[in-house]
């Protein structure tokens, strides 16, 4: 009897993606080149390979998810696969993952301990060559410094590569309004200089604030002040 392997469109995976990803909702003043190489790669459809470096909270993961929907804007088919949940699932369900026109692949560098994956990696890319599906993938750690198996790295390490950095110190203010504003999220600008005084100055957990904020500001009913933002975030 031969085996009919079943196309991965009817499966049912424990990977959610976010739909609020966008190109247009991520702010990204200090990598513009990145957001206009793989916009020109979507809208010409020409063939990509990209690798995208970056650490946890560089908001490398957002882009990643961005991509896939900003395929299914023009659509097309692509998938998001978080390496963190599925290294612990057996690798070849994702053997005939290049029937879609996407498939971004998040924190790759997971797999360095996993020939397995490995392995199924490198013939995955093999076969979207041929079947024209690109492939993005997420990394935190250079290509170059894992320990993969020797045609996996060679096969990585000449795709292109695009590095995010974390939003600088300088420009959290600039970030933390551009969000707000995309999110429209109502608040007195000094609250965002208030978070800014107490808070750790990272983009992430400015971020996260801004988002419980917002929540706490619906459910009561009231503007976000700084009295409102002294009461929630005491609370």
């Amino acid at each position: 009897m031969n085996f009919i392997p079943m196309n991965p469109k009817q499966l049912i995976f424990p990977f959610a993606i976010d739909q609020y990803p966008r190109f247009d909702n991520f702010y990204h003043s200090h990598i513009q080149q990145l957001i206009y190489s793989l916009l020109r790669s979507l809208q010409e459809s020409t063939e990509s390979e990209f690798v995208i470096t970056g650490t946890e909270r560089s908001g490398k993961s957002f882009l990643l998810q961005a991509i896939c929907n900003e395929y299914k804007l023009i659509d097309k088919q692509a998938f998001y696969l978080p390496m963190k949940v599925a290294i612990n699932m057996e690798p070849d369900f994702i053997e005939n993952f290049d029937i879609y026109d996407a498939l971004c692949i998040d924190d790759v560098h997971l797999v360095h301990n996993h020939p397995k994956w490995q392995e199924m990696i490198f013939h995955l890319i093999n076969q979207s060559k041929e079947n024209k599906c690109n492939l993005y993938f997420g990394t935190e750690e250079s290509i170059l410094e894992l320990d993969f198996l020797p045609d996996l790295s060679s096969r990585l390490s000449r795709m292109q590569s695009l590095h995010i950095l974390s939003v600088p110190d300088n420009k959290l203010k600039e970030a933390l309004t551009f969000c707000a504003a995309k999110l429209e999220i109502s608040l007195d600008h000094e609250v965002i200089d208030y978070l800014l005084k107490r808070e750790k100055r990272e983009f992430q957990h400015l971020f996260s604030l801004l988002k419980h904020l917002d929540q706490a500001s619906a459910q009561q009913k009231r503007k976000i002040t700084i009295p409102f933002a002294k009461q929630i975030l005491l609370s």
